[in-house]
């Protein structure tokens, strides 16, 4: 199955991040030229120092780490959009599993997010948005679709969950449903065994109906309340728990 929502954010970061491990690569080439003959060659000096003098804040070899990190962050989130692109077409069991997977990428999204609003920021209070309208349009484009694809992930995560305790309600209540007799109304069948009224046998059924659907009851109570704790910790909604929730009373009562 396709989750286009995840399938969408995936390719907008594949292709922001496809440009920036170019653009980071070329960045690192044209620091390692400056680092050794940058000062001696004023052409190199004079078309390299505009990309690079951000990172010569705090000298030569603190610049070549900083760029070498910006490469490595550039190509981790390379793979995190690649993964999301392979995760948006799994089957939900294996989707499952891999959410925690999914909530550590989230969370590295986030990251990438924080550092570009600090970046843009700091930008805007230093220097003016205009003084170098280039970088902060450029910086504010890239903020904002990374907002927009953490928007779309987190989406197509949280209707998955839906589906997926619906299912394991049902299943649960049907395990009820298809429950045998306790062992305690089947005991003694080998032996010869004497003639009842019909009263006794409508009363031994009623019975037994009545400990099935007591069984079955707090079956229903205990995924109800499964979804009432969902609803507290806000995996799901109001009207989702509501609609849920009438779903599963309807199940049972058929």
């Amino acid at each position: 199955m396709k989750r286009k929502s995840i399938l969408t954010g995936a390719v907008l970061l594949s292709i922001i991040y496809s440009f920036a491990v170019v653009g980071t690569i070329v960045l690192g080439a044209a620091s390692v030229i400056y680092f050794f003959v940058g000062q001696n060659v004023q052409i190199i000096n004079d078309l390299f120092l505009p990309l690079i003098s951000p990172f010569l804040i705090y000298g030569k070899i603190w610049m070549l780490v900083f760029i070498v990190l910006t490469i490595i962050a550039s190509i981790f989130m390379l793979v995190l959009s690649t993964r999301f692109m392979k995760y948006s077409g799994i089957g939900k069991e294996l989707f499952q599993k891999k959410k925690s997977m999914m909530i550590f990428y989230l969370i590295c999204l986030i990251l990438a997010m924080g550092g570009y609003a600090y970046w843009l920021i700091n930008n805007i209070l230093s220097f003016g948005f205009n003084s170098n309208l280039v970088v902060n349009v450029l910086l504010t484009v890239i903020l904002i679709l990374h907002i927009l694809s953490f928007i779309l992930f987190a989406f197509g995560i949280g209707k998955e969950v839906n589906p997926i305790i619906l299912q394991e309600t049902e299943k649960e209540l049907s395990v009820v449903k298809t429950e045998r007799r306790p062992a305690i109304y089947t005991a003694g069948l080998d032996e010869t065994v004497e003639e009842k009224k019909p009263e006794e046998n409508v009363k031994e059924v009623k019975t037994v109906k009545h400990l099935e659907e007591s069984v079955s009851s707090k079956k229903l109570v205990e995924s109800i309340g499964k979804l009432d704790q969902m609803r507290k910790e806000g995996a799901i909604s109001a009207q989702e728990y509501t609609k849920l929730r009438s779903q599963l009373i309807r199940k049972f009562i058929k």
